[in-house]
């Protein structure tokens, strides 16, 4: 009988650290082992763990292949620049405990570059479908903008993401429903709601939304022109349930267009940026998810037919589930209120603890959940 895995790996930037530089942080850890050198090894697991935030929260680890469940974790040894040993004891029963100053290499760019470990933890995310939106452009020599009919941007950010295990909303689809009515002409040119509703219609979770825009350049060098086909692009990542911003990219990249070959360059250029755009959004989504995985996130209940009392014991109530952390109420106007529940868990399991709950006054009947929003009724 086949056994299957669920791994999560979790990954956060702690603002506890203090940077170095760029490249690598300096904490202070304890380490705990039977012997000292296994001490100093946990010490050090430890440090990396604090730096980059990796948290292997994980039941077994068998799918036809084995996998060790600390896999980032034992490389530790590796990331760890240098340490000092500042303390070191032994207990009475023969264990260590063993304090160290370690400087550590941030290694957010390594675990982005191992596909397995971006792919577990999408298994932790239940693989988000993406919606992609992006608008190509060129500035012409007059220095007005013209769409262009390309999709060199969004092809290469969807091949990427593919690559790397997300799901992604079929291309040629999308580009029907955008061709489709005004709305679609109005996502394609930044229209965020227009596109929200595209996307959410289509069955996504994340909607990547830009423009791009190229712009072909020249200077004199030593008495003649050099054309440099130039592109600029803003992308957006957005929660399509809630509309909260997942990631912000604001990217720059160029590339010389010989001697009529400026179409050429374009679609370089582009291709090239649109690269870019996938890894930093990459990059920036483990971040984001990764840390509503460790922590809480924020899980939207809209109410409909509640007064301000009947809300007051609701928030009450709410408390006492497990994994609810805070209660911010953001509206109550009428009959409608909308809090914003934090909470160690996503929408969907918000609404099963919300059958939970024995209510006084009132019952609840959800109406519509997602992953970040549950709608409900009171009755």
């Amino acid at each position: 009988m086949r056994n299957i895995l669920y791994l999560i790996i979790i990954i956060i930037l702690l603002s506890s650290t203090t940077l170095i530089a760029e490249e690598q942080s300096k904490v202070v850890v304890e380490g705990f082992g039977p012997t000292f050198s296994g001490a100093l090894n946990d010490a050090q697991r430890n440090a990396v763990e604090q730096v980059c935030g990796v948290m292997i929260v994980s039941e077994t680890v068998m799918n036809n292949y084995e996998l060790q469940k600390d896999q980032i974790l034992t490389k530790a040894d590796g990331y760890v620049k240098n340490y000092k040993l500042l303390s070191q004891n032994q207990d009475d029963s023969g264990g260590w405990v063993v304090k160290i100053e370690a400087v550590v290499d941030n290694i957010m760019d390594n675990l982005v570059s191992d596909k397995m470990a971006v792919d577990l933890l999408l298994r932790g995310m239940n693989r988000p479908r993406i919606a992609v939106i992006i608008n190509e452009q060129e500035r012409t020599s007059s220095g007005s903008i013209r769409d262009l009919d390309g999709t060199f941007v969004s092809n290469k950010v969807i091949e990427v993401l593919l690559n790397y295990g997300f799901r992604v909303i079929d291309q040629n689809q999308m580009a029907l429903r955008l061709q489709r009515d005004a709305a679609g002409q109005a996502a394609l040119q930044g229209d965020l709601v227009a596109a929200n509703a595209i996307a959410l219609d289509m069955g996504a979770e994340l909607l990547l939304q830009g423009t791009a825009i190229t712009e072909l350049k020249g200077i004199v060098y030593q008495g003649g022109t050099i054309e440099t086909m130039h592109a600029s692009i803003t992308g957006r990542m957005y929660k399509t349930d809630t509309a909260e911003i997942v990631s912000a990219s604001s990217l720059t990249d160029k590339f010389p267009a010989m001697a009529g070959s400026a179409i050429a360059a374009g679609g370089t250029v582009l291709n090239n940026i649109g690269e870019e755009l996938a890894m930093k959004t990459i990059a920036m989504v483990i971040q984001k998810w990764g840390a509503e995985s460790a922590n809480t996130s924020i899980v939207e209940l809209v109410v409909t037919g509640v007064d301000f009392a009947k809300l007051m014991e609701l928030k009450k109530n709410l408390t006492l589930i497990n994994g609810v952390d805070h209660i911010n109420q953001k509206y109550f106007a009428g009959n409608l209120a909308r809090l914003e529940v934090e909470y160690q868990g996503t929408g969907p399991a918000l609404a099963e603890a919300l059958y939970s709950v024995t209510f006084e006054k009132f019952s609840l009947e959800v109406t519509s959940v997602t992953a970040n929003k549950v709608d409900c009724i009171m009755k």
